[in-house]
């Protein structure tokens, strides 16, 4: 975890206010504090969670962490693409190749 203390610190009543809401102004507290808490699942299943230390009584995050956090879960447009799914047909003719080859291992 990056040294929240040295960025620029917000409350995390603060950073709800930072995000856009769908049918409000901003976020509600309790969906940053869950995103603290539980962190939010990417689509290749990794959590990623939005740093938090306790300041005194609060706890606190920082812009920074905020940016890290939307940036872990954005995907990467200039990765390579993921190559299609395999067709039924090509599905099936490795799965026999699969079978050719452990029948001729003998298993």
């Amino acid at each position: 975890m990056s040294d929240i203390l040295s960025e620029t610190i917000v409350s995390i009543r603060d950073a709800a206010a930072l995000f856009p809401g769908r049918r409000t102004k901003s976020l509600s507290f309790s969906t940053v504090w869950r995103w603290v808490l539980k962190g939010v699942r990417c689509g290749n299943g990794q959590v990623v969670r939005l740093e938090a230390v306790r300041l005194g009584s609060r706890w606190v995050t920082s812009r920074e962490a905020i940016a890290r956090f939307s940036a872990a879960l954005t995907p990467r447009w200039d990765d390579d693409p993921a190559p299609p799914p395999r067709t039924p047909e090509q599905r099936r003719r490795a799965s026999e190749k699969a079978a050719r080859a452990l029948a001729d291992a003998g298993i």
